[in-house]
């Protein structure tokens, strides 16, 4: 996930809302394939060049 993102309507550059949300053993829900899968966050990896985090679940 990315730490900023570009909104579509106004062509601005924004900061992610969800960063600081997304923390570790946080439950999430994703819809995928038309399934709801729940999910935990175990670890969260920051890139080095500072725009994005990977999150394992």
């Amino acid at each position: 996930m990315f730490y900023t993102y570009i909104d579509t309507i106004t062509g601005e550059r924004k900061d992610n809302p969800f960063q600081n949300l997304l923390v570790n053993e946080r439950k999430v829900k994703v819809k995928w394939k038309g399934k709801w899968y729940d999910l935990v966050i175990k670890n969260c990896q920051e890139d080095s060049s500072g725009k994005s985090v990977t999150y394992t679940c």
